[in-house]
């Protein structure tokens, strides 16, 4: 009976030591895209950052590639990438996936999109919409009215799309493909970031003289100005009472109420795109599955279903 313990037990924990050592992202990590151009290469990584704002680990080395703003969902972190253009993949432990398509040119921001699907903003203001399998659902080419040039969100209702356009806010149905309407007046320089908050107002980052980020109401109306400089990146925190965002190479997380600076992060690159685990995009939380395990989770779960096991058999 003895030896019958000690074999289940041993099997178990051979099991889930290697699960144990494998890196994975914690609900809410800090996953940032960023590159440094030295006037001989333009090189980007991708990089894991702590809520704490203190680094973890790099998914990409720095390459000849550049990234585009990244997007986590289910465990796997998606970027767009160039060249070639695609939108690549990689798993939460640094394992290169295959891309998600390669039917892109120069994509900057990317979304949740309707049905598990993948919106991608490019260089020249065109919109793709992807369904969960990599299929081109539509296409929304530059020459159609208020063309897109800055991030993009995707509302609760799933069909709803937000995107930026020099300074202004717009909004268009990616499911029916109305004409795109404005909903805010320009808020003086060129668009970037963007995100839903959960109470349906928006938080924007707007290349004005200095820089800011701006909490808008739900029709496009000022809230607030955070006068960052040189901002580009926005996401939200996990608590949905603060957003990280950049100035320059400054890794920031900053209070929506209040615009306090609650953590600062110096990092080595020019920061271009935010994503962060478990951020509560209004798209991912109105489909939000059941968060599985994580590694160490898995192999706590291992050992004790080993005891029990060892405990059933002691005492039968």
């Amino acid at each position: 009976m003895q030896r019958s313990i000690s074999l289940v037990l041993f099997a178990v924990v051979g099991f889930a030591l290697p699960m144990a050592g494998q890196p994975s992202l914690t609900r809410g990590d800090v996953v940032v895209s960023a590159y440094e151009d030295d006037s001989v290469a333009l090189r980007s990584n991708l990089r894991v950052y702590g809520r704490d704002g203190v680094y973890k680990r790099e998914l990409v080395a720095n390459d000849g590639r550049f990234f585009g703003e990244p997007l986590v969902r289910d465990g796997i972190v998606s970027f767009g990438s160039r060249p070639p253009d695609a939108i690549g993949r990689v798993a939460a432990d640094g394992t290169p996936l295959a891309p998600f398509t390669t039917d892109v040119v120069d994509v900057n921001y990317l979304s949740p999109g309707p049905a598990g699907g993948l919106l991608a903003v490019n260089n020249s203001g065109e919109i793709y919409y992807f369904d969960a399998g990599g299929a081109l659902v539509r296409f929304r080419d530059f020459t159609e009215e208020l063309p897109a040039f800055g991030g993009i969100d995707l509302a609760r209702d799933g069909c709803t799309v937000f995107y930026g356009l020099a300074g202004a806010l717009v909004r268009w149905n990616v499911c029916t493909d109305p004409e795109a309407v404005v909903l805010s007046s320009s808020l003086g320089g060129a668009s970037y970031g963007l995100r839903i908050l959960p109470d349906g107002t928006f938080l924007a980052v707007v290349l004005t003289d200095i820089g800011s980020v701006f909490h808008l109401s739900r029709e496009g109306a000022v809230i607030r100005e955070y006068p960052i400089p040189s901002p580009h990146a926005i996401a939200l925190d996990i608590d949905g009472t603060s957003f990280w965002t950049n100035a320059g190479n400054l890794l920031l997380r900053v209070d929506i109420a209040t615009g306090a600076v609650l953590s600062e992060t110096l990092t080595p690159f020019q920061i271009y795109g935010i994503s962060v685990a478990g951020e509560p995009r209004a798209a991912l939380a109105a489909t939000e599955s059941i968060p599985a395990l994580s590694h160490l989770g898995l192999a706590a779960l291992a050992l004790a279903t080993a005891i029990a096991a060892a405990i059933t058999l002691r005492t039968s």
